[in-house]
Formats: C-alpha cells, structure tokens, sequence
C-alpha cells in the first residue's frame, strides 16, 4: 500500500490509531472493572482437579449443530452443557438450558447480544465463565461468574510482576481466536475430560450455511441473513473425510484446539461435528454415540466446581495508576520517536533502526514493567510492517523510496505523539459504544 498516497496514509494511521486505543480502552479499565465486579478467578490447581462427573457437551454455532440438537435435547439432563456465544440463541429456539455461557469477546457487544437476545429468565440459572478483559456488563445475566487470565495480556503481565509467587491464578492460555476454543480450554480446567464437541464447525459447506439456522443469524423462516463470502477460504481436511472450505482463522483455531488436546492426554474428546478435523478429537456421528449415562444434579455439580475451582482475587491493593507507569511509556514512545527523526531514509538504516526497537521492546518485556511489551508490540509491529513493504516495492529509485519513507515516517511520528495522549487516559475510559454491526441479529 503506497503510503505517500494521502488516503491509504490516512487510513493506515486510523488503523494504528485504533488498534492502538483499542488494545488501551477495552484493556485497562475494563480489567479493573472486572476484578472489582466478579472477583472469582480459576485456582492454579484447578488443573489437578478430577470430578466424578466428567462428561461436557461443548455446544458452537457452526451449521451441523442443527443435526445434533435433537440429540442434545434428549441427553440434556445427563451432561453439563457449555454454549458457546451465538451458540446460545440456538438452544434458546430449542428450548436447550446451557449449564454454562462462556463469551471472550471484549467489546460491550458481548453484552448487547444477550440484551437483542432478550432471554434473562432462561439465562439466570446458568453459570458465565470468561476471561478478564470481558465487558463488565456481560455478568448481569447469570446467577454466577467466572474468570480466568489471558496470558498475553497486559494486566496479566502486570498483576504477575506486581503479586510475585503470590499470584496463584490460572491462566487460559488456548482461548483464541473463537468462542469455541474458549469453551474446550475452559472444559480441560476445569478437569471435565469426557468432552463431545456439537456444531464446533471450524470450516463452512456452502455459503449460506454459516451458523445453527436456529440462531440468531437465520430468520423465522431459517433464511440466512447475510451470504458468507467464501473468496478468501480454502480447503481444508474434513471431520468425516472429504473437505471443507476454511480460513486462517480457523486454520489457527484448529491448531490451538490440538494444541490443547495434546496438553492434556487424558481427555477423550469426541467430535460430532461436520465441519472441520481436529486432530486428537474422535470424529464420531452422532448415531454412534454410546448414551447410556445417569442423570445429573448438575446445579449441585456446577456449584461444587466454582467452589473448587475459583477462588476470590483483591485488588484492592494494587496503585493502578502508578503501576501502568504512564511515565516510563512516554520515556519509550519519546525515543522511539526521536530515533525516526534523525535516521538516514536508507533501506538498510531503516531496517537497523526497526530490529534496534524491537530489542527496546525484549529489553522492557525482560523487566518489570514487561506490560508495556504488551501494550506497544502490536501496533510496533503492524506498522514496522507496512513500512517494510514499502521498501519491498520501491527498489528501483532511491528518491521514491526516501520520499515513502518520509511519509511513513510522517504518520508513525503522529502516532507516537497520540498514543501518549492515549495511554495517559488509559484508566478513565472502557467501551461504551453499541457495534451497529448487532443490528442483523433484529431482524426477524
């Protein structure tokens, strides 16, 4: 992308601008809020945990969930049920309770999902895990919550330097990029090891089968709201052979669920999906299911594993302003600034002045205050990437390759000046705003 073009420049440093206040807003404040609301946190030990129950159905809104959903109606009293987002307005159609809700998106759209869905009294009895930078507001809805660590956050790098041997918290380290991995990675925590996986799709057919037509993505009449643009997928190996259409999302949503499974070998893992094969889990249709299982007093199951599993956290020791040390990062910020300011336009001394910076990055990510690693690194790195491309398309001419840098350069310096700005209010905001993207869940 020329960036000396004005209006590819421009919406590069709303881009940077945003990822950047984004990672900010809908980190700190929100996290806080969280600690301070919930105070439940996962218990390291929660993985030496071995409940008499084992079994969980981990419910995804992928299309196949459709052929499953008889299944789990006639099954739900004999297993505890995690939904998975969206996957919830299904069961809400199939008249299905979920024992468990667990959401990791972090915008307030999370919540505003469950208002459209307008379904409290069928929510109230279920429990609501997640993680820590959640919307606050996400926990109205349940009759208790949960929450676990995302590791490479910032806060968690933060409260881990801060509390020392003393932070016995886990982490969930395979929640990402969906939904569903947060559902399987919380089902493994929580010492759950006989897993069935239902419309965990991870992969799409056609492209007006997207999500369960249960849901709130199909109409009454279980059209499909919108076509899903399948032009940037390819195929990928399917659960019961042949092949699916996926993306690299899913590709690493894929990875990051066998990545789980082989971290705990015990866990059986079936998968009756149609979607998408995820090595380490058994594809298995749903007619061969053995289901000869006892009833559940799942509240009474549910309950014991809050107990155990988490544990109250207080933070109310914790100076946050004096911790997120709003100073030192405008120290960083200042020079990395002052370093694009006097280096040489040249490719060479571009590129040296970029892996330098990074070194200042391991440098803070090696020390106390490794949070500002985590705060600064992605939008270092996109933008330090663009630039690169654009010395890979202008080797040609040496005053058109000064010229684009300078004006890369323009923008990075911009930025540096509003991320200061940014990071000193990063405690006074959290997201407020409703995504109108929501909207197509209105309409019936």
């Amino acid at each position: 992308m020329p960036l000396s073009n004005k209006s590819n420049a421009s919406f590069i440093y709303s881009e940077l601008v945003g990822a950047f206040s984004t990672t900010i807003y809908l980190h700190w404040l929100t996290a806080i809020l969280i600690y301070k609301m919930v105070r439940l946190f996962l218990k390291n030990i929660a993985t030496q945990l071995d409940f008499p129950l084992r079994r969980v159905f981990i419910v995804g809104n992928g299309p196949s969930l459709d052929q499953s959903i008889e299944f789990i109606r006639q099954h739900q009293s004999q297993a505890l049920i995690i939904a998975c987002g969206t996957a919830v307005s299904a069961l809400y159609k199939a008249n299905i309770r979920p024992d468990i809700y667990v959401a990791v998106e972090r915008t307030k759209s999370s919540a505003d999902f469950l208002r459209i869905l307008n379904a409290n009294e069928f929510l109230k009895e279920a429990v609501f895990l997640s993680v820590d930078v959640i919307h606050p507001e996400c926990k109205e809805f349940f009759r208790k919550t949960g929450i676990a660590f995302k590791p490479n956050e910032p806060m968690y790098q933060l409260l881990g330097t801060y509390f020392g041997r003393a932070f016995e918290y886990d982490a969930i380290e395979f929640s990402n990029p969906f939904v569903g991995n947060t559902g399987l990675n919380y089902a493994a925590l929580l010492g759950l090891k006989e897993m069935y996986l239902f419309g965990i799709d991870n992969g799409y057919k056609s492209a007006d089968q997207h999500h369960s037509k249960l849901s709130l993505y199909y109409n009454d009449k279980q059209e499909a709201k919108y076509q899903q643009d399948l032009t940037e997928t390819f195929p990928g190996r399917g659960n019961f052979g042949g092949e699916v259409r996926i993306n690299h999302l899913f590709g690493l949503s894929i990875h990051n669920m066998e990545r789980l499974l082989q971290a705990y070998p015990d866990v059986h893992c079936t998968n009756t999906s149609d979607g998408s094969y995820i090595e380490g889990a058994v594809p298995s249709p749903i007619e061969a299911i053995v289901s000869d299982w006892p009833e559940l007093d799942k509240r009474s199951v549910i309950d014991e594993i809050m107990a155990q599993c988490f544990q109250p956290f207080d933070v109310s020791s914790i100076d946050f302003k004096a911790a997120i040390n709003v100073p030192l990062c405008h120290e960083l910020l200042e020079k990395l600034h002052d370093d694009w300011i006097f280096v040489p336009k040249t490719h060479n001394d571009v590129l040296a002045l970029m892996q330098k910076h990074h070194d200042y990055l391991l440098y803070v990510f090696m020390s106390n205050e490794r949070h500002l690693y985590r705060v600064l690194i992605g939008s270092i790195n996109y933008f330090y990437a663009n630039i690169i491309s654009v010395m890979m398309c202008s080797t040609r001419c040496k005053n058109e390759l000064e010229q684009k840098i300078e004006s890369a350069v323009t923008i990075l310096e911009q930025f540096f000046i509003d991320a200061k700005n940014i990071y000193a209010d990063a405690l006074e905001r959290h997201d407020e705003l409703y995504f109108t993207g929501l909207d197509v869940f209105k309409i019936n």
